[in-house]
């Protein structure tokens, strides 16, 4: 028999179809559907885990690159053949519009000088494949981590509003005569928020009866404030936190007097009267040098409330040098500002401040400011003298640690 050649057997019958071969898709497709599969397996795992699809445009730059891929599966040559994988319907969902952007400096550049490739077509791009490890930030405090705080405020019944109930009928009142202005609450204002500032918020007067001592929270200082509600509630409220509030709320204002605010001798007149205590705390710190000076180391502070609560969290507070202290002297203030009595204290003995560091809990060097060599009876001097108005004529002699006359 003759050898059959290649055409004679594909010209015979085949019975068995095994000739009729379907075309199919390359490897190199296969591998693209798998890498598009993939994508979608890390966006439903994203969704399940946040309740939303990855944003494109997050803050987090590795959700911003997922969110792009995703964006490309969907518009991609298999989002169909995926469909029966995606349980979460994240090739199906659609994307709000967004705003329209604002002008910024970025509209001003050139068009000749733009980049060939906008960031959508560089995350895109297969090539770009970013290591997690290499865009994880090894040294910097994580948000949530940094935003945790030691303490929640939050509204409560005000047990002692029969007290500040007439300030609020008082200043409704003003208001109304027109006695007061009520200014919208900006951060152009720059002016402080202090004990005896009214402000009106979400509907509500809000009155600062107690302002606590400098603190730091987060690297920056701050102030517990006791606020009270009109609506019969009060809040312990850090004070950057409130005025974060009010920077929030368009309808925010503040209460002031008539005239030129803060530069206004008669602004200063208007604010209500508070009383307070003054203290001198003695550390009990085991810091060597701390322990070496404290006979005549002192913190000289004023506080609204209860001494004892004030210091119940020393250990924890930088302006106590994260230990706990002693109060070995107080002097009560009946018709007087605190935060002004402090400020005299603190200059009167400016030339005994002590300059103390200590680590906190992240290693960082702290500088409390309110740590003096000064002994407590000659502190008590000193505030006698704020009293009676004598404190003008006088001066604190570092060489003798004595009060003399200028």
């Amino acid at each position: 028999m003759a050898r059959r050649t290649l055409d004679d057997i594909f010209e015979d019958d085949d019975p068995y179809g095994l000739l009729d071969v379907k075309p199919g898709r390359s490897g190199g497709a296969s591998a693209d559907l798998e890498k598009d599969r993939a994508v979608l397996e890390q966006a439903t795992a994203f969704f399940k885990e946040n309740g939303r699809a990855p944003d494109r445009d997050a803050v987090d730059i590795n959700e911003a690159i997922l969110g792009r891929k995703l964006a490309r599966v969907r518009d991609g040559a298999y989002a169909v053949d995926l469909l029966g994988d995606d349980a979460s319907g994240m090739l199906v969902l659609q994307e709000e519009p967004a705003e329209p952007s604002q002008p910024s400096w970025r509209d001003e550049v050139p068009e000749d000088e733009a980049f060939d490739l906008s960031l959508d077509e560089i995350f895109d791009d297969e090539d770009f494949e970013l290591d997690a490890e290499l865009v994880k930030p090894s040294k910097v405090t994580p948000a949530a981590e940094r935003n945790v705080s030691d303490h929640r405020a939050e509204r409560r019944p005000c047990r002692d509003f029969k007290i500040f109930e007439p300030l609020f009928e008082d200043i409704h009142a003003a208001v109304q005569r027109g006695d007061r202005e009520l200014v919208p609450f900006t951060k152009k204002g720059g002016t402080e928020t202090v004990e005896g500032d009214f402000f009106i918020q979400k509907g509500q007067y809000a009155y600062v009866a107690e302002k606590g001592e400098r603190t730091m929270k987060g690297g920056r200082s701050d102030h517990r404030l006791r606020v009270i509600y009109s609506n019969g509630t009060e809040s312990d409220i850090l004070m950057r936190s409130f005025e974060k509030g009010m920077y929030d709320d368009p309808t925010a204002r503040r209460v002031e007097g008539r005239g030129f605010g803060p530069l206004d001798d008669r602004w200063q007149d208007d604010k209500a009267i508070v009383n307070g205590v003054v203290y001198v705390a003695r550390s009990k710190s085991t810091q060597p040098d701390i322990q070496r000076d404290r006979l005549i180391l002192h913190k000289i502070g004023v506080t609204s409330g209860d001494v004892q609560r004030r210091i119940a969290d020393a250990r924890n507070d930088p302006t106590f040098l994260f230990a706990p202290v002693e109060i070995v002297a107080t002097f009560e203030l009946v018709g007087m500002r605190r935060d002004r009595v402090e400020h005299i204290l603190h200059a009167f003995f400016e030339g005994a401040r002590a300059n103390i560091s200590v680590p906190d809990r992240f290693g960082r060097n702290v500088r409390p400011r309110e740590w003096f060599y000064v002994r407590p009876d000659t502190v008590a001097k000193a505030v006698a003298a704020i009293k009676d108005g004598s404190i003008v004529s006088l001066e604190y002699d570092v060489e003798t640690q004595s009060i003399r006359k200028r």
